[in-house]
């Protein structure tokens, strides 16, 4: 099931923790996020627990030189769903034999077949890999549900996602 970080600051403390996570099994990451900013910000929180060296942001397709031709162990690419289109991520041997990518979408898709679109950019050509999400709570809420739940405690996972599917059912 997705995390559920309840706030910003969670969110990106979030981030950061399955970040390092993930680097310590000699593997990299694909962070997949909403908006430009959003990319920015998870950016920024990155530099203060990863080396910049391992940060590569692929916010638009302008940013697209700053893509590896190879992606080796250790890299994190912090990408908008909108500029990782169609770009084919090729992996190494040793982050293959080390699991492969692993893609953190770090938003609730707009839908089931986004959310299995971005989660699928580990398993392209039959390559290794894994993935999760990592949503932050309000701005969920904010986006499909803004009138129906008050500040409170954390939501599972299940009712946020339920809550998109019903948004996505009424468009």
């Amino acid at each position: 099931p997705p995390q559920i970080s309840l706030g910003k600051e969670q969110h990106l403390t979030d981030l950061q923790t399955a970040s390092q996570n993930i680097l310590a099994a000699s593997r990299s990451i694909l962070i997949i996020c909403q908006t430009i900013a959003d990319c920015q910000q998870i950016y920024q929180a990155l530099t203060l627990t990863c080396k910049a060296d391992d940060l590569i942001l692929f916010a638009s397709e302008a940013d697209n030189a700053n893509l590896p031709k190879i992606i080796l162990p250790g890299k994190i690419i912090i990408a908008t769903n909108l500029a990782g289109r169609g770009t084919d991520l090729k992996t190494s041997p040793d982050l293959e034999a080390n699991g492969g990518l692993h893609v953190i979408i770090s938003f609730l898709p707009a839908n089931l077949r986004v959310q299995e679109q971005a989660m699928g950019r580990t398993s392209r050509s039959g390559n290794h890999g894994s993935g999760e999400m990592i949503i932050n709570q309000d701005e969920a809420l904010a986006k499909y549900a803004p009138n129906e739940f008050g500040l409170g405690g954390l939501l599972p996972a299940e009712l946020l996602i339920n809550l998109r599917d019903k948004y996505e059912k009424l468009r």
